[in-house]
């Protein structure tokens, strides 16, 4: 009898546990089953917010991804935060455009009111912000917003991509509106700094300074093609006078390198001797250096240093041309005594012609060098030629000639 009640007792035990586990399952399956329908809300709601998102309204977004964090808060937490961070950015920003559309709609700016009201898509300050904007687009029983200033800038870009700058620069006066004005300036100043820089280039291109005046040209039609005074057909022009004038110079440096070898190749006996000058003058400050020593008696050395000062006096190089000279004749060239001398004292004379005003006692030495240097260039019977120079340093020459 015991043991029977005993295996009784071990019977119900097991069928306990058993049923005891099988409520447990029962219990987690419905648990994991309410999870799994959590997360698939949460995943429809952070949908919801993207399509919010992408169109503008950052409070949907921000509703709808903090309601996910309600069900999934692992999962969506710190994006309901940052949501609720930005749009918490975003309505300050709507009330600071509010507050300056309320400004600018009371001192007129009825085109800065609408851009910056129109900047309200959404909050509490949307419909205030829709009701300005309705009165600001009729402030005058309907009338448009600054009809006569938009007109007239508008007109006053017409005029000005055709070039008639006066026409433009009248209209622009009438321009008033707050928000147009900068428009209008920097119009107003384009046409100042057009007009100024061809007024310098017409001033460069009569005194013959072609390069400089090509640089003032096509900044010119850079600023407006079209403009006064035609700038590209002055461009065009001026270049052509600075391509003629290079032209010149090439040739006349080619003819005196084509005088210098044809002297150097002369045979002995052909060639009438040049005397040397007696007292060569001396450079200001001679440049001195090994390749000088090697230069003494090498005839040479000495006229590829003649040739390079003609090319510098060619090339403006007044200074430069002097020193190069200089040294041709200090160190003993002999052939082309008579050509050295010359374009000694025409670089001498343009560094006087071209010298600071402030100093013309400079100046004055400087010419009185040059026609030194044309009196012994004479001595020597050279002959330049009239196309190689210019009329100012022809007039030296000629007026050092009747002086004699």
């Amino acid at each position: 009898m015991k043991i029977a009640w005993t295996s009784s007792l071990r019977t119900a035990s097991l069928w306990t546990a058993s049923l005891w586990t099988a409520s447990f399952l029962l219990s987690a399956a419905i648990a994991a089953g309410q999870t799994q329908q959590a997360s698939k809300t949460a995943d429809q709601l952070h949908e919801l917010a993207n399509q919010a998102k992408n169109s503008g309204d950052l409070q949907g977004e921000a509703n709808y991804l903090c309601q996910a964090a309600e069900l999934d808060g692992k999962k969506y937490g710190k994006k309901c935060d940052k949501a609720k961070t930005d749009l918490a950015k975003t309505l300050a920003q709507f009330e600071a455009d509010l507050g300056m559309g309320r400004t600018e709609l009371q001192r007129g700016d009825y085109p800065g009111a609408l851009r910056d009201l129109g900047k309200i898509a959404f909050g509490p300050h949307k419909e205030e912000a829709q009701e300005l904007m309705q009165r600001t687009r009729t402030p005058n029983n309907g009338a448009p917003v600054d009809q006569i200033s938009q007109k007239a800038l508008a007109e006053a870009r017409q005029d000005y991509a055709r070039g008639d700058f006066d026409a433009a620069e009248a209209l622009l006066g009438k321009v008033e509106s707050q928000s147009l004005l900068p428009a209008a300036k920097q119009l107003h100043t384009d046409i100042s700094i057009y007009r100024a820089t061809m007024k310098e280039a017409d001033a460069m291109a009569s005194a013959g300074n072609f390069k400089a005046a090509a640089e003032k040209y096509q900044f010119a039609a850079t600023i407006q093609p079209k403009g006064p005074g035609q700038p590209l057909e002055h461009l065009r022009e001026v270049q052509a006078e600075q391509a003629k004038a290079d032209q010149e110079k090439e040739d006349e440096a080619k003819a005196h390198r084509a005088l210098l070898q044809q002297a150097q190749s002369s045979p002995p006996g052909k060639a009438a001797p040049l005397p040397r000058a007696s007292h060569p003058p001396k450079a200001k400050n001679p440049p001195h250096d090994a390749h000088q020593d090697e230069a003494q008696g090498d005839p040479e050395t000495l006229e590829d240093n003649l040739t390079k000062g003609i090319q510098d006096f060619y090339d403006s190089q007044f200074t430069q041309a002097e020193d190069a000279i200089n040294v041709y004749l200090q160190e003993g060239g002999k052939e082309h005594v008579g050509v050295a001398h010359f374009y000694l004292g025409a670089s001498l004379f343009s560094q006087a012609v071209l010298g600071d005003p402030a100093h013309p006692a400079n100046a004055d030495a400087l010419r009185q060098q040059a026609r030194e240097q044309f009196a012994l260039a004479r001595q020597f019977h050279y002959a330049p030629l009239h196309t190689a120079v210019s009329p100012k340093i022809l007039a030296q020459w000629t007026q050092t000639g009747d002086q004699q």
